[in-house]
C-alpha cells in the first residue's frame, strides 16, 4: 500500500495525527515507537486475541509445503542416561 500524506496538528499540549478514513483503526489504542535505525514513527495496532480454533483453521487453510523443514540440522542424536 502506498503512503498517504496527513495533517498533523495540536489538540491541547498534545500533538494528534489524523487518520483518513481508509485508515481507520477497529480499537482505542495503538502501540508507537520510533524506528532506532531510520527515526520513522511507526503505529501498530494490537493483534486480536484469537482462539485455538481460528489457529487450528488458518493453519488447515494454508497448510505446510510437503519438504517444509525436510534439510534442517538436527545434529547428532546423542545416547543419554536412562531415567
Amino acid at each position: 500500500m502506498a503512503s498517504q500524506k496527513t495533517s498533523v496538528f495540536m489538540n491541547g499540549r498534545s500533538q494528534a495525527v489524523r487518520i483518513p478514513a481508509n485508515l481507520r483503526l477497529q480499537g482505542k489504542q495503538v502501540y508507537i515507537r520510533r524506528d532506532p535505525h531510520t527515526g520513522d514513527i511507526v503505529l501498530t495496532e494490537p493483534s486480536r486475541k484469537r482462539s485455538l480454533k481460528d489457529v487450528l483453521d488458518a493453519i488447515a487453510s494454508d497448510p505446510f509445503p510437503e519438504d517444509f523443514l525436510a534439510e534442517r540440522n538436527q545434529g547428532e542424536l546423542k545416547e543419554r542416561e536412562s531415567l
